[in-house]
């Protein structure tokens, strides 16, 4: 096809990637947890059921959803 060759992607941890530059990479792919905008900004477990941080916050423990598999079935661990 006509026009230009990029090598950009769609993931979303390449600092140049489509993804991350225009904004939607939110919209194809979701995290364990999302940051709360308003009051305390902690953060909602979103793909976790809990997260939790140790007493000296330098561990954190994440429990996964049990209802969560990937796009080919398998359980989400």
């Amino acid at each position: 096809p006509d026009g230009a060759i990029t090598t950009e992607s769609n993931n979303p941890y390449v600092g140049d990637s489509s993804a991350s530059k225009y904004g939607y990479g939110k919209v194809i792919f979701e995290t364990l947890a999302l940051v709360n905008q308003t009051g305390d900004r902690g953060v909602t477990p979103w793909l976790a059921e809990s997260i939790e941080w140790n007493d000296d916050y330098t561990g954190l423990t994440v429990v996964p959803r049990k209802d969560v598999t990937w796009s080919d079935g398998e359980p989400f661990t």
